[in-house]
């Protein structure tokens, strides 16, 4: 039976979006590990594409537990439809590693729009791209368990990254089984077997302090099982 706390707790990963049109409009700047961006409710001033790092959305459960409902990666755009249309912002957004972010503020993103057909194109590509992905997970989340959910997290958070010369991919920030079990919050107890299995599969590795995948084919033929 589908676990029904995936579709809840487990967080929608953005997609790398080709912004590349929209990303000299911004101001790059670091932020802190932790550093909050934007509050739930409040009216952002600016919108985000993701240079370096890792940013998280929180939200609460019914419990009034925080957990993450959304994680934005290196290439994600976010905040732009409630910065054009004047809208609160949906989530709490907060850095979870140190990031470099491209501040792209309203008045310029309308500019832009109105004036370049190019970053009207890249914006309606990011904006239609977010909204694919997010129904795809969220179809996945109602039909697969926690488990499935958890390997299909891990493979996405590493689609795009480089293999080492033995065909590893290491996972980067959010670092390792514990912080992403954390990050799923009711679904953690499940999550932890998963990477018990995944270790006992020789699927997931430690080496010299950080974790990597053995083979991204193998963990998908892995979670294409459960």
């Amino acid at each position: 039976m589908t676990d029904r706390s995936a579709y809840v707790l487990l967080p929608f990963l953005l997609p790398q979006v080709p912004v590349a049109a929209l990303v000299p409009l911004g101001e790059e700047k670091a932020f802190a590990r932790g550093e909050i961006l934007c509050h739930r409710g409040e009216l952002a001033s600016c919108c985000y594409a993701v240079l370096s790092g890792y940013v998280a959305g929180y939200g609460r459960s019914t419990a009034a537990e925080e957990h993450v409902e959304s994680l934005m990666g290196p290439g994600c755009f976010f905040l732009a439809a409630s910065v054009l249309l004047d809208k609160p912002a949906p989530l709490m957004l907060r850095t979870l590693a140190p990031c470099r972010l491209s501040c792209i503020p309203r008045q310029a993103l309308r500019q832009a729009i109105h004036a370049s057909p190019d970053a009207a194109a890249a914006y309606a590509e990011a904006v239609a791209l977010n909204c694919t992905c997010a129904m795809e997970q969220a179809r996945n989340a109602r039909n697969h368990s926690a488990a499935w959910n958890a390997c299909d997290f891990l493979l996405r958070l590493t689609a795009r990254q480089a293999q080492n010369r033995d065909g590893m991919v290491r996972i980067h920030e959010p670092e390792g089984p514990l912080s992403l079990s954390q990050m799923l919050g009711g679904a953690a107890e499940e999550v932890r077997l998963v990477f018990k299995s995944l270790r006992d599969e020789g699927l997931l590795l430690r080496q010299g302090g950080d974790w990597y995948l053995a083979s991204l084919d193998a963990l998908t033929r892995y979670r294409d099982t459960l």
